[in-house]
């Protein structure tokens, strides 16, 4: 950060947005506005007319967990509500997650249904070491697929992850089960 190693170079740090970065080391600030504010607002319209489990999901954000500095972003925000939501309607007997790992898990375990078929995991472990693949490689996955949840087309005819945080997550599993 001293700016030897690569003389003349930018760098570009995030950071949440409640960190305070001196002013020593980076001459410019951007602040990319998401939903800082506008948490408890998304929430609401997230469970609308449902007062309890706004109040359930608020208070597990805002505990000194991280996960509220999630939040900042809308698709972790929407990640966040909708494993929370699972959590408080079925009344799991497993505690909230609390972790990025489990949010994604939990994520994706409920887009992928409760006991996902080993072939579904095997087609979706096989797709998430690719940025794209045709729409040809999805042939045997029927439409009704939890698979196709995390999957977007493109304009080119081409598919990928609908976000690829999703997709290094997938990866990241299919890394640890391969080993």
């Amino acid at each position: 950060m001293a700016g030897t190693l690569l003389p003349g170079a930018a760098m570009v740090v995030t950071s949440q947005p409640c960190l305070a970065l001196p002013s020593v080391i980076f001459q410019h600030h951007v602040l990319l506005l998401g939903l800082a504010e506008d948490t408890d607002d998304y929430v609401c319209c997230f469970f609308p007319g449902c007062e309890e489990p706004v109040a359930a999901v608020a208070r597990h954000l805002k505990a000194p967990l991280g996960l509220a500095g999630l939040c900042f972003v809308p698709l972790y925000c929407h990640m966040l509500c909708s494993v929370l939501d699972r959590w408080w309607q079925d009344a799991l007997p497993v505690p909230a997650p609390t972790t990025v790992t489990e949010v994604y898990a939990a994520y994706v375990a409920a887009l992928l249904g409760p006991q996902p078929a080993p072939q579904l995991w095997a087609q979706l472990l096989a797709l998430a070491g690719r940025i794209l693949f045709a729409k040809a490689e999805l042939r045997g996955v029927p439409g009704s697929s939890p698979l196709r949840c995390l999957l977007a087309p493109k304009d080119n005819g081409a598919v990928e992850f609908f976000h690829p945080t999703v997709q290094e997550f997938v990866a990241a599993v299919f890394a640890i089960a391969t080993l």
